[in-house]
């Protein structure tokens, strides 16, 4: 794959659904699995669009872990940690990420490995999306704004346009 005749590297995982669970009540299995894939787009070798898809509407959360403690700002996270930032923004989730809880691990070797769980509500819709990206001490970051409907991602080496709307 060559980007500089604009292909990207992706990789598709098929990985169905087989417990849900409904607020705070235990797993219960499904009688039918629920078809969902998950697609990884390298944008850049810092930056990847992560989109989910599902055949169902059911509500959905998508979890993430950052190093440290993040700071949120809408629909997006940041988390300054070591010689830069890591920040995820949700293209098509629906609401603000949360905090769902922070997991500290022992420092080894001096280093801190605690990181915090993030979770973004998707909703019922069958597509959410995410930026994932590094940015480099002193470097800046991609910015991701909103227009016409579309999600436009520029810097950071690559400028990329997305609907959130799912074909096929």
């Amino acid at each position: 794959i060559d980007p500089s005749e604009g292909q990207l590297a992706f990789a598709v995982a098929y990985s169905p659904v087989f417990l849900v669970r409904a607020g705070g009540e235990p797993a219960m299995p499904l009688l039918r699995p629920l078809v969902h894939f998950r697609t990884v787009v390298q944008l850049t070798p810092s930056a990847y669009l992560i989109v989910d898809t599902s055949d169902s509407a059911c509500d959905q959360t998508v979890h993430f872990h950052l190093p440290g403690t993040p700071e949120h700002c809408g629909n997006a996270a940041f988390s300054r940690h070591g010689k830069g930032t890591l920040q995820i923004h949700a293209l098509a989730a629906e609401a603000a990420s949360i905090c769902a809880g922070r997991h500290d691990a022992s420092p080894k070797d001096g280093v801190d490995y605690s990181t915090t769980s993030l979770a973004f509500e998707a909703g019922r819709a069958p597509l959410s999306a995410f930026l994932v990206a590094w940015t480099p001490e002193g470097e800046v970051g991609p910015e991701v704004d909103q227009v016409d409907g579309q999600w436009q991602l520029e810097g950071g080496g690559y400028n990329v346009a997305f609907s959130g709307e799912r074909e096929g």
